[in-house]
């Protein structure tokens, strides 16, 4: 029903253009992009080796105990509320 509103395909359509001219921005693609050489430094660092056993840890204890079938769908997954939430906090901690 939103699918074929109007409103929601003007958006959509003026959104997927946002996204497409800050993809293809030379600033984006300077900062963000890396090359072969330095994802091969990064990989064989030392804290890349702890950062990825950690992540796998705690990658095999959501697995274990369900968690990947409990959040499906979840609100917690939506990056939105997590950047939202830390954009608020960010003048109040210290």
């Amino acid at each position: 029903m939103l699918e074929s509103s109007v409103v929601y395909k003007i958006f959509a359509c003026a959104g997927s253009f946002l996204v497409k001219l800050i993809n293809g921005s030379f600033l984006v693609n300077f900062f963000l992009k890396e090359d072969e050489t330095s994802r091969a430094q990064t990989e064989g660092s030392i804290f890349y080796k702890i950062y990825s056993l950690f992540r796998n840890i705690l990658s095999a204890v959501f697995s274990f105990f369900r968690l990947d079938k409990i959040f499906a769908g979840s609100i917690y997954k939506n990056t939105f509320i997590w950047a939202s939430l830390t954009a608020l906090m960010a003048p109040i901690l210290p």
